[in-house]
């Protein structure tokens, strides 16, 4: 029983992360703004109107469909591996959790806010992103690992 809780809890947690550090930008900043930099990390507002990496800008019509329907298929994806493993259940419910937060704000406000800018050398950055991003870009990096896993320890290996 315990397995079940942990998909909804992980979800929920990192919606409302993701929602208050957003909350916590726009109260504090204007797009554009940089409200604090040390090395190669810096804090600024970004409304980004398009997906990952900046791509499809001003397609939020069209992103949060897509959305909505990536939250469709995590969760009929949860389903169907719900007695599988508590590392499932953390794995899907970041990717649900982040998925949701960005949707409310692509519904919202017509874009999403971001706001973790890495300089990785020289003028060369990481596009912005937020607690979301982190959650599904962590949660479907585990996921596939624990799929290799499982179909490594199907043939017969070891893990």
């Amino acid at each position: 029983m315990r397995r079940f809780w942990i998909f909804p809890l992980v979800a929920i947690v990192v919606v409302a992360l993701d929602q208050v550090s957003k909350q916590w930008i726009r109260a504090h900043s204007v797009p554009g703004e940089v409200l604090y930099e040390y090395g190669r990390l810096t804090i600024v507002h970004v409304c980004n109107t398009g997906a990952a990496f900046g791509i499809l800008q001003g397609q939020s019509v069209i992103l949060s469909v897509l959305a909505l329907i990536a939250i469709i298929i995590v969760m009929v994806f949860y389903r169907h591996i719900t007695g599988t493993s508590n590392w499932y259940s953390l794995t899907l419910g970041m990717v649900l959790g982040g998925a949701i937060g960005n949707v409310v704000d692509r519904i919202r406000l017509g874009c999403v806010t971001d706001f973790i800018d890495v300089r990785l050398w020289g003028s060369y950055h990481w596009p912005a992103f937020n607690v979301a991003d982190s959650a599904i870009s962590v949660g479907i990096v585990l996921l596939v690992v624990l799929i290799l896993i499982g179909l490594r320890q199907e043939d017969g290996q070891t893990p």
